[in-house]
């Protein structure tokens, strides 16, 4: 049986103890695990996809405060497929970094469910 100085549930927040454990001890065992994609709530379905789409909202909002400055802009359409494509793209780009972190480190043990059980 494999032992480990910390075993971790969730890739969220948690991630800060496991970062500063690697780092004071370079020798350290640790295993996560994790029911879904890593990250975190945060990152995969709270506050940073929230922030990526509301951020094409204030150049919206820009646009339609240009003409205070003597410009005359339409703005014509949005493409809300596209909006939200872009965000899945970034997340899921972030996604696929920390899984790589996470599977390459010589101190973890990444484990995710099993599938089609």
């Amino acid at each position: 049986m494999k032992e480990y100085d910390l075993i971790v549930i969730g890739t969220g927040s948690a991630m800060t103890v496991v970062d500063a454990l690697i780092q004071d001890n370079p020798n350290v065992k640790i295993a996560i695990i994790d029911k879904d994609e890593p990250g975190g709530i945060c990152l995969t379905r709270g506050c940073i996809p929230s922030k990526i789409l509301l951020y094409p909202t204030e150049f919206i909002r820009t646009i339609q405060r240009v003409g205070e400055f003597g410009i005359d802009v339409e703005l014509k359409s949005i493409d809300f497929n596209d909006v939200m494509k872009r965000m899945r793209n970034i997340i899921h780009a972030e996604i696929d970094r920390i899984r790589e972190g996470l599977s390459n480190s010589k101190n973890i043990d990444y484990y995710l469910p099993l599938q089609n059980l």
